[in-house]
């Protein structure tokens, strides 16, 4: 026999067992004592046999949607054992002739079909005509069983409020009160039918697959709060001034083993000096100088940024002399007073090709050792003007209308040897105090690739505590924004500080990805600490989980979904990117199955005012143990990680239960095996 002929047979089979189930017979009254107990019972069991083999086949759903199109259920009774709910039966858009919302015919609007449930079903959340799952509120007076109360309340598309409820064969059912549906359910609407066709749909409407009548208490739902922890994550965080132009600010006083783990949200260690410094001879160099320091910070997973530079006022020589030597031309000046015979520190001349082309081959051995460096979180574009700040109007103030130029080939020169690695050049190039969001230099460095910083924030009291908020505004839609505090000492002194608040809103105003630590570091935090804290949870991004939902249960080798809502806190994107996953392990840690999801990039999560982040809800659908490897069912426990494409986990998130490795447990998830499996023997 053809499994098509096979096929037809039980379709012919389920057709006839329905239509003698539902051969009518005379109505039931409200208190009408039923006694075909065993019949009725026998009915069901043919009933769940059948549709047990029947459910294998791939159009079960046309089948049952075209018997149940015969079907009308009655409303005046139920048996003690079940509740009563409206399901909607897809494909089938009219309910029964005569069940219909509201008493006026002309404004009535069609039903979905009432079918029969377990009592073990009341008060479980079902889809109703069409609304979305879970689209009830609870609430009200309508009672379930016992002292459990419960409404549900659906969507607007319904006509209806139903309480879902056990009923005895001589209760009525119990209307709630939906306005203009008082007559939507009487004993009128529908007519009369035997029990036992009643029940029949009920077991068609239980095993058939309908994708709108999922149980809440099959699911899990977790809401997970946020700790309210600092997160150490990629493209963000705190900057340690470990050399600040001068080697011994500011980790001079730092033992060796000290990497300010105490420090909450530190993520980066950032090494500013000369280039005399590390080129004292021409061709010589002297990379211990920034290897040393970066490796106690990498060894703590932490990351490096750096800054050369090429004029100081507080030594002769930032450039090395050699370059003057080979001829390179400059000048020497007084700090705050400009060139000067008689000054004691020399500038190039930024734009000498001399010193240009000794640049650029520092940049490139310097480029060798560091593009594309996963342990490299930025470098400053750092060559031009005092400090490598971009400035030159208490140095050697070269002329307005040659600095633009300049600045150019000083843009040209580091993205010719940094590709990989993100770049930054200092709002200063623009003029120290002028304020705008475009300007040729800064718009330039955009169009090559390279992000923005401010080293000036909080140098003057308020209103001048900073300029270029606005000129940040094209930069961090794309790449992170790094901000520089004045020396806090100093800026305390000014009157600059005041409370910090306005640190935090600096980091709003730019929306900030890096903010530095520019002063002995515990004196600056145990001064400042719930400032820091404040800004902690702002700064960057931050990834919060809102809600996810997983079924309770899952065959392996089988499809199911998971839903999740998701949020950015912080004021600026997670630039680089990820997706989620899910993991399952064993009691001893190991892991399970691996599920990344692939269709969503939290990169794309929008980041919003504070307590107003923008929410995305995402549903992906996996499968465990499809093929391999070899999946035992039980049960596991559940993590969420967000990272790489293949489940890697990378991004912190401010979620309580970290395995040490970024994942984070939500709960348990119990898997099954398919019933064609549960009878093959192991393998030997």
């Amino acid at each position: 026999m053809t499994s098509k002929t096979c096929l037809q047979n039980w379709r012919r089979r389920l057709a006839w067992m329905f239509r003698s189930a539902a051969k009518p017979q005379p109505k039931a009254g409200l208190t009408t004592d039923y006694t075909d107990t065993t019949d009725r019972q026998e009915s069901v069991s043919s009933v769940k046999s059948v549709v047990e083999d029947f459910s294998k086949k791939e159009d079960l759903d046309r089948e049952w949607y075209t018997l149940g199109r015969h079907a009308h259920a009655p409303v005046e009774e139920s048996s003690a054992r079940s509740a009563m709910f409206i399901v909607k039966a897809s494909g089938e858009p009219q309910a029964p002739p005569g069940a219909a919302c509201c008493a006026d015919p002309a404004t009535s609007r069609p039903v979905p079909l009432l079918t029969e449930l377990g009592k073990g079903s009341a008060g479980r959340r079902f889809y109703k005509h069409g609304a979305p799952n879970g689209a009830f509120t609870d609430g009200g007076n309508c009672a379930t069983s016992g002292s459990e109360r419960v409404r549900k309340t659906p969507a607007p598309n319904l006509c209806r409020r139903l309480c879902c409820r056990p009923l005895s064969k001589t209760s009525q059912f119990d209307k709630a009160h939906g306005k203009g549906c008082d007559q939507a359910f009487s004993s009128a609407s529908f007519p009369g039918r035997p029990f036992r066709g009643f029940v029949l749909a009920a077991v068609l409407s239980l095993i058939a697959p309908m994708p709108a009548a999922l149980a809440e208490d099959a699911v899990n739902t977790v809401r997970p709060a946020d700790t309210g922890a600092a997160l150490v994550n990629p493209d963000m965080g705190w900057t340690m001034h470990f050399y600040s132009n001068i080697p011994q600010n500011y980790g001079s006083r730092l033992e060796p083993s000290d990497t300010l783990e105490d420090f909450p949200g530190l993520s980066t260690v950032y090494l500013r000096v000369p280039w005399a410094f590390l080129e004292p001879e021409e061709g010589r160099f002297n990379w211990a100088l920034l290897d040393t320091p970066a490796q106690r910070w990498i060894a703590k997973g932490k990351r490096v940024a750096l800054r050369l530079t090429c004029s100081e006022n507080w030594m002769p020589y930032a450039t090395p002399q050699w370059v003057r030597q080979a001829g390179a031309n400059g000048c020497f000046y007084e700090f705050g007073k400009g060139p000067t015979p008689q000054g004691k520190t020399w500038d190039p001349d930024f734009g000498d090709p001399v010193f240009l082309a000794k640049l650029d081959q520092f940049l490139s051995v310097m480029a060798a050792r560091y593009d594309g460096n996963p342990n490299v979180a930025f470098i400053d574009i750092g060559s031009y003007g005092l400090w490598g700040e971009g400035h030159t109007m208490m140095s050697s103030r070269v002329p307005g209308a040659l600095a633009p130029g300049i600045i150019r080939q000083h843009v040209d020169l580091y993205t010719k040897h940094f590709k990989r690695t993100l770049l930054c050049i200092n709002d200063d190039v623009a003029g120290p105090d002028k304020p705008g969001r475009h300007f040729p230099e800064t718009d330039y460095a955009f169009s090559k690739g390279v992000t923005l910083r401010d080293d000036s924030i909080l140098v003057q009291p308020a209103p001048r505590s900073w300029y270029h908020a606005e000129m940040a505004q094209a930069f961090w839609p794309h790449w992170p924004i790094i901000l520089e505090h004045e020396h806090y000492g100093g800026s305390k002194s000014r009157g600059a500080w005041g409370d910090g608040s306005l640190l935090l809103k600096a980091v709003e105003d730019y929306h900030a990805s890096y903010m530095s630590i520019h002063w002995w570091p515990r004196v600056e935090l145990e001064e400042n600490r719930a400032l820091i804290g404040r800004i902690n949870l702002r700064m960057g991004y931050r990834l919060q989980l809102r809600q996810m939902s997983w079924p309770r249960e899952a065959v392996i080798g089988k499809p199911f979904k998971v839903r999740s809502v998701w949020a950015n806190a912080g004021v600026a994107p997670c630039y680089p990117g990820g997706f989620a996953a899910l993991t399952l392990k064993d009691d001893q840690g190991g892991i399970v199955s691996v599920l990344a999801d692939e269709t969503f990039n939290v990169r794309d999560l929008v980041p919003g005012e504070a307590g107003a982040a923008p929410e995305h809800t995402n549903e992906c659908r996996f499968v465990i143990g499809q093929f391999a490897p070899v999946t035992m069912p039980g049960e596991y426990a559940l993590f969420v990680s967000v990272g790489q494409r293949d489940g890697t986990p990378r991004i912190a998130l401010p979620l309580a239960q970290d395995d040490g490795q970024r994942r984070y447990r939500l709960g348990k998830i119990k898997l099954e095996l398919q019933a064609s499996a549960r009878a093959l023997p192991r393998p030997q």
